[in-house]
C-alpha cells in the first residue's frame, strides 16, 4: 500500500483508533496488563509489512485481529467499558479488511483503476464500520430481554445470512455475480 493513498491513511487512522480505543478502556478500567495486546496488535498490522512474504503478513493481520476481538471479550468479562471495546473491535476489522483490500489490488495491471477502487472502498468501509460501531454501542446501552425461541430464530437467521454472504464473497471473488 502507498504511504500517499487513501487506503493506507485508512489503514494507519483505523490501526490507531483501534489500539488506542483498547488502551484507554484498560487506562480507564485499571486493566494495565491488557495493554500489551494493542501493542502488539499495532507491531503485527504495521512491522511485517516491509519484508515478510504476503502469506506471513496475511498471517500476521488475521492473528492481531484474533487478538483484539479475543482481548475485547475477555476486556467486557473483566468489566472494561464497552463502548471503547465496541470501536477498537470495529476498527481492527476496519483494518484487516483494508489489509486484504490491499492484498487484493497489489497486483493491479491499471493503477488508476486500483485507485479509485481503494477509494470507493474506503467510503463504503468508513460507512460499514462506523454503522457497525453505531449498533454495537446500541446494544451495549440499550438492553432487550429476549425468550428462547427468538434467540433460537435469530441465530437460525444470523447463520442463514452468514452463509448466503460467504457464498457471495466466494463467488465475487472468481467473476461470476
Amino acid at each position: 500500500m502507498n504511504p500517499a493513498s487513501p487506503g493506507f491513511r485508512a489503514y494507519a487512522a483505523a490501526s490507531v483508533v483501534s489500539a488506542a480505543a483498547f488502551a484507554a478502556a484498560c487506562v480507564v478500567g485499571g486493566v494495565w496488563l491488557l495493554l500489551v495486546v494493542p501493542a502488539a496488535a499495532l507491531l503485527l498490522w504495521f512491522l511485517p509489512r516491509a519484508k515478510a512474504a504476503s502469506e506471513t503478513r496475511e498471517r500476521a493481520q488475521t492473528a492481531a485481529l484474533v487478538a483484539m476481538a479475543a482481548a475485547g471479550g475477555l476486556g467486557v468479562l473483566l468489566g472494561l467499558s464497552p463502548l471503547l471495546l465496541v470501536a477498537s473491535v470495529s476498527a481492527a476489522v476496519a483494518v484487516w479488511d483494508l489489509a486484504a483490500l490491499n492484498r487484493r489490488s497489489r497486483g493491479a495491471s491499471d493503477p488508476e483503476a486500483a485507485r479509485r477502487v481503494e477509494r470507493a472502498h474506503v467510503r463504503r468501509l468508513v460507512v460499514t464500520a462506523g454503522g457497525g460501531a453505531v449498533l454495537g454501542a446500541a446494544a451495549v446501552l440499550v438492553r432487550v430481554r429476549l425468550g428462547f425461541a427468538v434467540l433460537l430464530a435469530l441465530g437460525v437467521a444470523l447463520a442463514i445470512g452468514l452463509s448466503l454472504f460467504l457464498r457471495a464473497l466466494r463467488g465475487a471473488g472468481d467473476g461470476t455475480p
